[in-house]
């Protein structure tokens, strides 16, 4: 995360190229006050997937924490908001 290169050590594989495969909508989400992972590195994540429809927005979970690094973790300890954000999003998506 820190150098943006995408490359865990363990069984050699490219991910870098496999995320330039990826041809699927994506919903870059990023959390308003997440102080590790920025709205800066979520746009370089989302710019490796090139042949993606990307929708990228910055959004308030409406957490009640006073530190941004608490936003990061706290979010799926209380997921109603962001859920039902990408829940949105993935319903638009859906033929009516």
């Amino acid at each position: 995360i820190r150098t943006g290169v995408y490359a865990p050590a363990g069984p050699p594989f490219d991910y870098e190229a496999a995320l330039r495969q990826v041809r699927l909508p994506v919903l870059g989400l990023g959390l308003r006050g997440d102080t590790l992972t920025t709205a800066k590195a979520t746009d370089l994540l989302c710019r490796k997937l090139a042949a993606c429809t990307i929708e990228r927005e910055q959004f308030d979970p409406g957490l009640d924490v006073r530190r941004g690094d608490a936003v990061h973790f706290r979010w799926a300890r209380q997921p109603a908001n962001v859920a039902q954000r990408v829940a949105g999003w993935v319903l638009a998506l859906s033929p009516a």
